[in-house]
């Protein structure tokens, strides 16, 4: 195992924001290591199995452990529509459990626990559909007129920090600290309302020439605020192997844009990503995009993302 440390993600995603950091680090202790690419099944380490146990009791029992995925693509119903994105998603052969995580007071979005319930019902007919959701303080009722097969609950980050505590103490060397360190995080800045610096001067470690998608989304905001700063159209300089792969990475940015946007984040309020191909007017702006033929693009729109 590989849990990444905190103090260096911290600053590393400074630009990206606390809920990112938090979302990044969470999905690393119950998996064990830093999540790699989005809408990716992953396995339970030992020590998540325990501390999902104590978020969710619903998923005590044995075999089979459920696949974990960090930003857990809903597709939309209709052509046209933007496809959802919850920050978590543990799915088992008989049960899909949703995970939305908020840092921020006031920063839910409405409907979207709605809109998440529904998608996941439409998508797994068969099956469970829970949602269970991260908030600071907590929130105080359910979506009114749930089905049968849906059901939600809430925890706080509070509650988050005892669990991991609780789960990871057992662990050994540096995956024990850097767990323990992050649970320190979540007590001493996120519950007490320390402000989050979004200003690195220089990043914990250097950037790697293959970078992974938690990193690119990291980064595709920062470039979010240069476009919003100037106005001019910028491409992201990642390759996509189809269409298909820049338009999902399309979806999970806007959805992380609406965030900050919700948020209160005036930076990037302006700025929709979009997908650029050779049937697109112009050409590529990347040398990525010139290999692929496919990019990802920012722009500046008069009206505020929402």
């Amino acid at each position: 195992m590989a849990i990444p440390d905190p103090a260096v993600e911290r600053i590393n995603l400074a630009r990206a924001g606390r809920e990112w950091f938090a979302q990044l680090m969470l999905t690393s202790l119950l998996i064990g290591d830093r999540p790699k690419r989005i809408n990716t099944a992953y396995e339970l380490c030992p020590q998540g199995r325990l501390l999902l146990y104590l978020l969710d009791p619903q998923a005590r029992g044995g075999a089979p452990r459920p696949a974990v995925y960090w930003e857990f693509k809903l597709e939309a119903l209709h052509p046209g529509q933007e496809n959802r994105w919850p920050d978590l998603a543990l799915h088992w052969p008989d049960r899909l459990l949703l995970v939305e995580l908020k840092t921020e007071a006031g920063s839910v979005r409405e409907r979207q626990v709605d809109e998440y319930i529904e998608l996941g019902l439409h998508h797994y007919p068969d099956i469970p559909v829970d949602f269970l959701y991260i908030t600071r303080d907590r929130v105080p009722s359910e979506p009114s007129g749930l089905p049968d097969r849906a059901h939600y609950s809430t925890t706080t980050w509070e509650h988050v920090a005892e669990a991991i505590d609780s789960a990871w103490t057992g662990a050994d060397g540096d995956d024990r600290l850097h767990a323990l360190q992050f649970a320190t995080w979540l007590r001493a800045e996120l519950l007490t309302g320390h402000p989050w610096k979004t200003e690195a001067p220089s990043r914990a470690t250097p950037p790697a020439k293959a970078q992974s998608q938690a990193d690119e989304l990291a980064e595709a905001l920062e470039y979010a605020e240069l476009v919003q700063a100037d106005h001019k159209q910028r491409a992201l300089p990642y390759e996509f192997a189809t269409k298909t792969d820049a338009e999902d990475f399309r979806s999970a940015l806007r959805e992380e844009l609406v965030h900050r946007a919700t948020n209160g984040d005036t930076a990037i309020n302006h700025v929709r990503p979009w997908v650029w191909t050779p049937s697109s007017t112009g050409t590529a702006l990347s040398e990525a995009g010139h290999a692929s033929g496919v990019e990802v693009r920012l722009s500046y729109y008069q009206a505020p993302i929402a």
